[in-house]
């Protein structure tokens, strides 16, 4: 009787996935120099995108507000960023920018008779090592990773004052050092300007062991205009 055929160890089916996406990938980068393109290596850069994120700041927390809502449900608003970069190389180049996410709004019942209102805004200051991928004669993709400083500052105010004063405010800001990253598709208009659209991910913002803050990532679909001189 012949015996079942065991399946090969995680470890080696890991192995055989990690080869197969390290060969694409090498064959990607060695089709790159088969499109013609603009030459930007040595050029500086300015990039300004707008667009619309997402936080997990729309819940106030049950700590705070009681019954509350889940403070890792999701918030809207709209964002900017802005950046100046250097091409060092033929694919590689960095920036460092500024962006904004916010205002976002939320609020929960207190004490039964209250109301407790939250705006959260999100500032992220940002390093980044962009590589750019041509992937037609006007037309690359722009691979970005690089770490974050992200501050979170969140405003509570009082509503209906029977439980708590009228008006009363409380604010806190949480930073926090993380990760970024994000995918651009950028379309040249000309030598020195160029369009894009991309997303862009913070996965380290707010804070896990404050009570009055939510945690966990922001993401933001961006849209914008590039330059190079």
């Amino acid at each position: 009787m012949e015996r079942p055929r065991s399946r090969p160890p995680v470890r080696t089916r890991f192995s055989r996935w990690l080869s197969l996406v390290a060969l694409a990938v090498g064959l990607s980068v060695l089709s790159v120099p088969s499109v013609a393109q603009v030459q930007s290596i040595g050029k500086g850069t300015l990039t300004l995108e707008l667009g619309r994120a997402s936080a997990p700041v729309g819940g106030i927390a049950t700590q705070v507000a009681s019954p509350g809502t889940d403070a890792s449900a999701t918030a809207h608003a709209n964002a900017f960023r802005f950046l100046a970069g250097y091409q060092f190389a033929q694919y590689l180049g960095v920036e460092v920018g500024i962006g904004r996410m916010g205002t976002f709004h939320s609020s929960a019942p207190y004490a039964g008779t209250d109301v407790l209102n939250a705006a959260d805004s999100l500032v992220i200051i940002e390093g980044d090592l962009v590589g750019h991928l041509p992937f037609a004669s006007r037309a690359r993709l722009n691979l970005s990773v690089g770490i974050s400083d992200t501050s979170l500052h969140t405003t509570f105010t009082t509503q209906n004052g029977t439980a708590l004063a009228l008006g009363q405010t409380a604010a806190e800001t949480d930073h926090r050092l993380g990760a970024t990253a994000g995918l651009d598709v950028e379309y040249r208009l000309t030598d020195v300007t160029s369009v894009l659209i991309g997303f862009h991910a913070y996965p380290h913002i707010g804070s896990s062991v404050l009570r009055d803050s939510a945690s966990g990532t922001a993401t933001a679909i961006f849209g914008g205009i590039h330059f190079e001189f």
